[in-house]
């Protein structure tokens, strides 16, 4: 069973981008099918790495084009990006708690909610007009 389905809510009409959302939506979904098992914290420690890598990847990706296209709310993003990562990297070094499995599950689903359905979806006309796809 999946926590989050890929539906065209998500979607910014970028494909590079929208491929990129769906894996972070994999690791979620990966995390949750684990911990229904009673296996969270065995593959916890896989998916934050695969976090900070998937991180670094497509934040990567969405800042290069922001500041080839001179996007408006570059800085803003940013922050909003470098945020994620520290809270990503704060959940890694939390490993021995007992919540952190479902804490990060929350976290993701607000990030989703919040930034994928909100922030992203700002800067996807400008993009296209800048001629991505």
């Amino acid at each position: 069973m999946e926590m989050v389905r890929w539906d065209d809510s998500l979607s910014v009409q970028i494909e590079e981008i929208d491929e990129q959302h769906k894996q972070l939506l994999g690791l979620m979904n990966d995390l949750f099918d684990a911990m229904k098992k009673g296996e969270g914290r065995s593959v916890l420690e896989k998916t934050l790495d695969g976090l900070l890598e998937y991180t670094e990847y497509h934040f990567s990706a969405e800042e290069k084009y922001m500041r080839e296209f001179d996007y408006d709310e570059y800085e803003q993003h940013k922050n909003e990006h470098d945020a994620l990562r520290e809270e990503v990297l704060h959940y890694r070094n939390q490993l021995t708690s007992d919540r952190v499995t479902l804490d990060l599950l929350g976290f993701l689903w607000n990030w989703i909610q919040t930034h994928v359905k909100q922030t992203d979806k700002r800067y996807a006309p400008f993009f296209q007009e800048k001629g991505l796809k």
